[in-house]
């Protein structure tokens, strides 16, 4: 029973995860800090290479909250079809 519970959980965080993931103004959020970093990367000083590598890794850091949202959402439905697979085997109890 407690497998199914948590089950349950994961699908439903990756759900969630799947709403944020495709919600708008997320997405319009994320492009924008994306492309100020890639903006300040490319205008900082020829000289700043600690910078420049600060801002790379401000980008690698948005980009992999993206990634991170999208393989809970996946996860999530292999968690589902687990979860559909249980159910079935679950034993049918007779009614009087």
């Amino acid at each position: 029973m407690a497998d199914i519970t948590k089950l349950k959980d994961h699908v439903q965080k990756a759900q969630h995860a799947g709403e944020v993931l495709n919600n708008q103004p997320f997405k319009n959020a994320m492009e924008a800090v994306e492309k100020q970093y890639l903006d300040a990367m490319l205008t900082a000083d020829e000289k700043d290479d600690l910078g420049r590598f600060r801002y790379a890794e401000a980008i690698k850091v948005v980009r992999l909250v993206a990634r991170h949202l999208r393989i809970a959402t996946e996860s999530g439905k292999l968690a589902a079809a687990d979860l559909k697979a249980m159910e079935g085997l679950k034993p049918k109890r007779k009614r009087n």
